[in-house]
């Protein structure tokens, strides 16, 4: 049982950068459903609806969710006995989510502070999840500070108890905390950058399909492009672009820049996305040297940047 001042309980899911919807965030993990469709209900649950965040995990049967038993397992902050099997949930939950790397080993990703853990799975907006709690009390760590491994790690399943790796899981997201208004600004930003993808997904779909295209999303399967556009012959790779400025400045991941020197390939950027949406598709020339829209009036400038993550060995 937990004998710290709040219950907690380690959830694992999939390997992501930030969980939130974002184009390019490709999901890792040896979950059965994420190796067959790319996906995983765990990726927006660091994306606040409504103020809340709202975290799934694969804790599933072969006949459908399972039931997470946490009265077993968890006593409350007065260190009393959770229940005896028919509570629906329990407050006041430290949600640790954890993953496994892609080089190895299990880490923690993110946490909810002050939540609410079902026993069942619950519904919010067609997807599903386990645990809500106020986004200003829920952070996911950048890739860099993702440092905590743990030495005897679960080796299967999404619910794991913790025993005597919960002190040292504690002291680090301690040490971890950022201050409410910066969580507050971090969701905030978060939820704009997913409406304006939204909206230009929608716009570049609409236009596409207006030209008797069918249009298909292929945004979960890091293709390195987001729609597939098809008419008698032809098919179209469309990355989208969107941004809430009347000015063209977006960027493309590593993936969707490697991806874009084909004749198929479209970069469909979208101004103004969430206001008057103006929509301009650019293709490569036949010498494969220069980037224009379908008027031929406006060029595309590529500036490739150069990063780095940096860790303390």
């Amino acid at each position: 049982m937990s004998v710290h001042n709040t219950p907690v309980i380690f959830l694992k899911i999939g390997w992501m950068s930030d969980y939130d919807g974002r184009n390019g965030d490709v999901i890792r993990g040896n979950h059965s459903f994420i190796k067959e469709t790319g996906t995983g209900g765990e990726d927006r649950n660091f994306l606040a609806f409504d103020g809340k965040c709202y975290g799934y995990a694969p804790h599933n049967l072969k006949d459908g969710p399972a039931r997470i038993n946490f009265e077993q397992h968890l006593v409350d902050a007065q260190h009393r006995p959770i229940g005896t099997g028919d509570r629906v949930h329990i407050d006041g939950v430290t949600v640790l989510w954890i993953a496994t790397a892609p080089k190895g080993g299990v880490y923690i990703v993110g946490w909810y502070r002050n939540a609410r853990l079902f026993a069942i799975r619950q519904s919010h907006k067609k997807r599903g999840y386990y645990a809500t709690a106020k986004a200003s009390d829920c952070t996911v760590l950048p890739l860099a500070e993702r440092t905590h491994r743990f030495k005897e790690p679960p080796h299967q399943g999404a619910v794991w108890y913790g025993g005597d790796a919960i002190a040292g899981a504690l002291r680090f997201i301690d040490g971890k905390r950022p201050s409410k208004a910066t969580a507050a600004r971090m969701v905030i930003d978060t939820a704009l950058r997913v409406e304006i993808e939204r909206a230009a997904i929608k716009a570049t779909t609409l236009a596409y399909a207006s030209r008797g295209f069918v249009v298909k999303s292929v945004e979960n399967e890091a293709k390195g492009w987001d729609l597939e556009a098809t008419s008698p012959g032809e098919t179209l790779k469309v990355e989208v672009k969107g941004t809430a400025r009347a000015d063209i400045c977006v960027e493309m991941t590593p993936n969707e820049y490697s991806k874009r020197d084909s004749g198929a390939y479209r970069i469909a950027i979208v101004s103004s996305a969430l206001t008057k949406p103006r929509l301009c598709i650019f293709q490569i020339s036949p010498d494969l040297k220069t980037w224009r829209d379908e008027s031929g009036k406006m060029r595309l400038r590529f500036q490739e940047l150069v990063a780095a993550r940096l860790t303390v060995e």
